[in-house]
């Protein structure tokens, strides 16, 4: 469908583009690796263990409400699902982090019993082998688990969290 020439939108491109590039371009931080987010349905890996520790940290610094209330969130967990692209080696901008996470996916904050854990680790863990829509393969901070694929059922072998102590 041709879409005719509009001369006051192109005017706002014009007056918008540099400044918006110029954000999109500033350097926020560096990475010595290439962060794939390919790697994350059947293994932990760097980039989504990277956003895994900052939702911890996000959540601390944005949230005082369920700090003062439940104390400092130490752990979360992301499905890998909505990263699209990982920066290559070298610096990263602005802009590749909105390539990297271009949806406002949500971020629930919740206070979860150690039963509640260990049901959502062994859902997961029933669908390790499995990289599809429901990407199974939870990326974490705060917890170390193990998981037994020989198993037919209760692959979950091991949950480990972080306490307070910062042990284990």
């Amino acid at each position: 469908n041709p879409v005719a020439a509009n001369s006051t939108v192109q005017a706002l491109i014009d007056e918008l583009s540099p400044p918006v590039a110029a954000f999109a371009n500033q350097v926020i931080g560096y990475t010595p690796i290439n962060l794939d987010p390919s790697l994350g349905c059947y293994q932990e890996n760097p980039l989504n263990s990277l956003l895994a520790d900052a939702l911890v940290w996000y959540i601390n610094a944005t949230s005082p409400g369920f700090v003062e209330t439940y104390g400092p969130a130490l752990a979360s967990m992301i499905i890998p699902s909505d990263f699209r692209a990982g920066p290559p080696a070298g610096n990263i901008t602005v802009g590749m982090i909105a390539q990297m996470l271009p949806f406002p996916s949500a971020i629930y904050i919740m206070n979860m019993t150690g039963q509640g854990l260990i049901d959502t680790f062994q859902w997961g863990a029933m669908g390790w082998a499995i990289c599809d829509a429901y990407a199974r393969f939870p990326q974490v901070a705060g917890i170390k688990y193990g998981v037994d694929p020989s198993r037919n059922t209760s692959r979950l072998v091991d949950l480990l969290i972080l306490g307070i102590d910062g042990l284990y």
